[in-house]
């Protein structure tokens, strides 16, 4: 139900948008827009950053990747942090990486499809620092030829999609609104897989396991206003 799904994520933007003006007229700060209230919600970032996400998983559904991609990272503009964004795109990078689909332009495009309307350009926060989650911190995926020999470009974006899904899941793992996220420690096992780092993959996928097996009714921000911290 493709287009029933294309329709909702519309009515949410359409939202969005009234809400970005509400926000906009009570606030002349840019600030504002990162900011969750009074009320503890959604603040507008993040709600731009769930409908792009949205969108690159309905183009993922429907088998259009690099149109995908081009959602997750504009999701990633709004809210670097967005968990559901920074898994979709990894999977999609890993697959450039594993050449199950080809590489296009590695640059982030903005159009994504006809139909999807205007949209804030707004600069958001950087990455927040990180907290450890017991595991040792790893080595960044290495390219798999020796220095002295030639890379062709093709490789050189193979290796960049890689590295690049390795950074966003290793730094997602250690916030605290992804260290309990299964999905993307099973994603950054992959990438582990993929540069050869057998026994790390092993040891991250056991910690699947554990997540799974503990994974709570409703999410640890449910405890506490401020969200739970390690």
């Amino acid at each position: 139900m493709f287009e029933d799904a294309r329709g909702a994520i519309d009515e949410a933007e359409k939202l969005i948008q009234k809400f970005e003006v509400e926000v906009s007229q009570e606030s002349s700060s840019s600030k504002a827009f990162s900011e969750e209230g009074w009320g503890g919600g959604s603040s507008v970032e993040t709600l731009w950053a769930r409908v792009w996400a949205e969108r690159g998983m309905l183009f993922q559904t429907r088998l259009l990747p690099h149109k995908a991609l081009a959602c997750y990272e504009r999701a990633l503009f709004h809210f670097p942090d967005h968990p559901p964004a920074i898994v979709g795109l990894s999977t999609i990078l890993l697959d450039i990486y594993a050449q199950v689909i080809q590489p296009e332009s590695m640059e982030p495009s903005i159009a994504t499809d006809a139909s999807t309307s205007t949209f804030s350009t707004r600069s958001t926060s950087t990455i927040t620092s990180g907290i450890n989650t017991g595991f040792s911190t790893p080595n960044p995926a290495t390219p798999d030829k020796p220095a002295s020999q030639s890379t062709s470009p093709e490789e050189l974006k193979r290796l960049t999609a890689r590295d690049r899904a390795y950074s966003l899941l290793s730094a997602l793992t250690k916030l605290g609104t992804g260290w309990d996220n299964s999905e993307a420690w099973f994603t950054l096992a992959r990438a582990y897989e993929e540069s050869g780092q057998v026994e790390k993959a092993k040891e991250v996928l056991w910690w699947c396991v554990e997540l799974e097996d503990s994974k709570p009714l409703r999410a640890w921000t449910s405890v506490g206003p401020g969200g739970f911290v390690l």
